[in-house]
């Protein structure tokens, strides 16, 4: 697993800047999943957002816009925001393990435990404590098959709670594809635009309904009802052919056998010698 952390020092020259959070090293790198999965056109990275997605084999968590302590401002007094994001390669654990960062950010409880890791200083005038940001959850997420009907609902934290809930109960859908924007809380996105891209569950200020909106994936229902008419298709085959087996058994039980259709061919090929066999017998009876 790979974390980056974007921040920024006190200094005028300490701007914002990603860096990545090596064991021995922290330098300077923007995750490449940001641009793979264009999420600038998702969120607005300045205000509080969520992105949880699949692209190939990996998956990014993504948060950002996280409030610091009261100490840590930058050069003209503003308060500095932590962005993190996770990036590895999906396995049941890593799974897990996103959902359950994601349940802390949705409730509220990331924002002080990512700055708890976040020190004032160095190269780039901020530091991180790499072991701290490992030991983040101290729970486990439930693996259950999720509906895999996509949802979309209003920013507040009404709905975020019950997004939360249901992060910590069900697993990511599998079958919406293997580049998937599985989990976007955003500012910035119409419920439109986030049925569009097939977002799973999507919140944003740009939706009014303060309760959730369910529709149906097109593409998974267009598959369930193709499948649900190959079966019947394969059906009507099967009973087409006991028919017709049928038939052939019934036809060959009533046609006759080979022998007697010959003896019946030869007897009515020759009417005329049995019937003068008989006369001249019958002329023979009345001499006598």
């Amino acid at each position: 697993m790979t974390i980056y952390v974007q921040s920024r020092g006190k200094s005028q020259d300490h701007d914002y800047r990603w860096l990545e959070i090596g064991k021995e090293s922290q330098s300077p790198s923007i995750p490449p999943l940001l641009k793979d999965l264009k999420v600038e056109e998702l969120i607005e990275s300045q205000k509080p957002s969520l992105i949880l997605a699949r692209s190939g084999k990996y998956l990014l968590l993504l948060v950002t816009a996280m409030d610091s302590r009261e100490e840590r401002t930058d050069f003209i007094g503003r308060r500095v925001r932590n962005s993190v994001a996770w990036v590895a390669i999906e396995t049941p654990e890593i799974e897990q393990l996103f959902r359950a960062i994601a349940v802390l950010a949705l409730q509220g409880e990331l924002a002080a435990k990512i700055d708890q890791a976040i020190n004032i200083g160095g190269n780039y005038g901020f530091e991180v404590d790499l072991k701290q940001l490992q030991t983040l959850v101290d729970r486990s997420a439930a693996g259950v098959k999720p509906a895999s009907s996509l949802k979309y609902g209003k920013n507040d934290v009404h709905l975020r709670a019950q997004l939360a809930s249901e992060l910590s109960q069900y697993s990511l859908p599998s079958d919406l594809g293997t580049d998937q924007i599985l989990v976007v809380v955003t500012t910035l996105k119409s419920q439109e635009a986030l049925e569009r891209l097939r977002v799973w569950r999507g919140l944003s200020s740009r939706i009014e309904s303060e309760t959730w909106i369910e529709v149906v994936d097109s593409i998974i229902s267009g598959a369930e009802s193709g499948l649900q008419k190959k079966t019947l298709f394969l059906g009507i085959l099967a009973a087409i052919a006991v028919i017709a087996m049928g038939w052939i058994v019934w036809s060959s039980a009533l046609s006759p056998t080979p022998q007697n259709s010959q003896s019946d061919r030869k007897a009515s090929s020759h009417p005329s010698s049995v019937t003068s066999t008989t006369l001249q017998k019958s002329s023979t009876v009345s001499i006598k």
